[in-house]
């Protein structure tokens, strides 16, 4: 059956950054003269990551943008034991895009280019919110695609497959015509699949990932839509 679009995940799919959000995090401190280190930050994000009930995953999409990262940036300040009276949350907020660098992957221009050329839909499915994804596409020059969902669009995020039969559906295609590209097997690859959707994981370093189909680079999307 003909291939009628072609979905991606953003982070590390088509998008990368400079520093990790340990070290992004870590560096914007220290702009306000507060010393720590990324594995402090690390630990602080694991520490975090414990005390949210419902957890991370379950709050995504679910709250206001900048209510969600001024609670998760006071925990994690917290955790440091930083004291905040929720200025220095807003502003690592407001900061992020600014110092972690953001990289557009160099096989990405040409793939779009060839899956336009062949008139295949294209989109974005991430777990970021919709303002997010456009603030990186504006950063990096992208703003070409048919449909862009985030985990705010219906509340729900990946592995659900509600973000991913929405963007389907506003696209007017079946699942079995449509391939979705992510580096994540569980949220990615196995959210996909469920939605009845052709998964693909993209691993641009080895790994032992030979019980999914895979690709090393966007490039190799030519092949499955011929």
């Amino acid at each position: 059956m003909p291939i009628k679009a072609v979905l991606f995940d953003l982070g590390d799919t088509l998008i990368g950054n400079s520093l990790t959000a340990f070290e992004t995090f870590q560096k914007i401190l220290e702009k306000n003269s507060i010393h720590v280190t990324a594995k402090d930050v690390e630990e602080a994000f694991f520490t975090a990551k414990k005390e949210l009930n419902p957890p991370f995953e379950q709050l995504i999409g679910k709250i206001p943008l900048s209510e969600f990262y001024q609670m998760w940036d006071s925990l994690v300040l917290k955790a440091l034991k930083v004291k905040d009276d929720g200025n220095l949350a807003r502003e690592i907020n407001e900061q992020w895009f600014n110092v972690c660098g953001i990289i557009l992957f160099p096989d990405v221009t040409p793939v779009l280019a060839m899956l336009k050329e062949k008139k295949i839909k294209t989109g974005i499915i991430s777990n970021a919110y919709e303002e997010e994804i456009h603030h990186i596409l504006t950063a990096v020059n992208l703003d070409d695609f048919n449909i862009i969902v985030g985990s705010d669009t219906v509340r729900n995020a990946k592995p659900h497959p509600e973000i991913f039969l929405h963007a389907l559906k506003e696209l007017d295609i079946t699942p079995e015509k449509a391939v979705y590209v992510g580096n994540d097997i569980e949220k990615d690859y196995k959210g996909a699949e469920k939605a009845g959707m052709n998964p693909l994981l993209i691993m641009r370093e080895d790994a032992d990932v030979s019980e999914v189909k895979y690709i090393k680079s966007l490039a190799e999307l030519a092949e499955y839509v011929e």
